[in-house]
């Protein structure tokens, strides 16, 4: 089916509430001047118990009208559950370069919540980012599972933008995001991370391998200016469970938690922190910020049935535990900008 004709089915569903609507083995094909959905998205009161779900399985579709579908599932106003599985992404011929919308306002909804699942699906690391800069900005509670998708990295680099609060910020909804079973790159890792800290929502990465990235990122981890615009009530919760993580990794969070100024924890439990073995400088190195306080430093000696038993391997498995509070640390002070002086 063409993109215009999966657009108005899937607004046909969404628009009646509570159904369900299912897609199996199916190509949608671009059309040129697609409309963009955000302005099919109508201002309307909705009910948290009426649900549309929408499943795509073995699916083919651009990678614009991939984008298009996720803004406008999160975005219609009403409750969704979708679940897309084995979809594969293709480039537009037509396009020289992906035109994605921008998104504009927020439906006016009483409350509704959004859960995507994405699985088994190939996506760049410039793709999977601009998913969770989207998750960013809603206005709503929202789930976000990434479950067995490879990475295609590239050369994107997310965190060179400028994290922006999401507009009528409230503090009546949440966000979590999973990732589970896959490889990911640490500017992938970084940037997730770093949502859920200056967010204030909770993340979970399980049984993944976080492997370098070769793109340099040092200088763009820092954002201390999100502190004095946005300092969510909910604390933000970091887990890494079964996943092999680097020292400097772990750093990074450690740092990016202490400069943010909000309230975080941070859990490592059962993770492989590489390289070995000096794991111990890692947390003398932590030790030096007053705002982060480590509750657990510990090498973990018992026996585990492990997912990958080459990443984690006994003897290099760690628990580790820490959390800062919303007091701004002397590292966030002596990186935050200093004002101009004039005579």
């Amino acid at each position: 089916m063409s993109e215009e004709q999966f657009r108005r089915l899937l607004q046909s569903f969404i628009k009646a509430g509570g159904t369900s609507l299912r897609l199996w083995l199916c190509s949608i094909e671009p059309e040129d001047d697609v409309p963009q959905l955000q302005n099919e998205c109508e201002q309307q009161i909705v009910s948290s118990e009426c649900t549309t779900r929408i499943t795509l399985g073995f699916v083919t579709i651009t990678v614009e009208g991939f984008i298009r579908l996720i803004d406008y599932v999160t975005r219609c106003g009403q409750s969704v559950k979708c679940y897309l599985h084995h979809t594969t992404l293709k480039s537009n011929s037509a396009a020289e370069q992906p035109v994605l919308p921008m998104l504009g306002p927020q439906p006016i909804s009483a409350d509704y919540t959004t859960e995507l699942e994405l699985s088994r699906i190939k996506m760049s690391t410039e793709q999977m980012c601009q998913i969770i800069g989207r998750m960013n900005q809603l206005n709503h509670s929202v789930t976000l599972r990434l479950f067995g998708c490879t990475e295609i990295s590239d050369e994107y680099n997310p965190l060179r933008n400028k994290m922006v609060p999401p507009p009528n910020t409230s503090l009546n909804y949440t966000k979590h995001i999973t990732i589970e079973f896959m490889a990911i790159s640490e500017t992938l890792c970084l940037y997730v991370a770093s949502s859920a800290i200056y967010y204030g929502y909770t993340c979970e990465i399980s049984r993944c391998d976080i492997l370098p990235s070769e793109v340099p990122h040092a200088g763009n981890l820092h954002f201390p200016q999100m502190a004095a615009i946005h300092s969510p009530a909910q604390t933000a919760k970091l887990r890494f469970h079964e996943a092999s993580i680097l020292q400097h990794v772990v750093e990074r969070l450690a740092h990016q938690a202490a400069v943010s100024a909000h309230l975080v924890e941070c859990v490592l439990d059962t993770c492989s922190v590489w390289p070995p073995p000096d794991v111990w400088s890692l947390k003398e190195k932590m030790e030096e910020d007053p705002a982060i306080q480590i509750e657990e430093f510990e090498p973990n000696n018992d026996e585990i049935r492990s997912w990958r038993p080459d990443i984690l391997k006994i003897g290099q498995i760690w628990n580790i535990r820490f959390k800062t509070t919303a007091k701004k640390s002397a590292l966030a002070e002596s990186t935050a900008e200093k004002p101009e002086v004039t005579k």
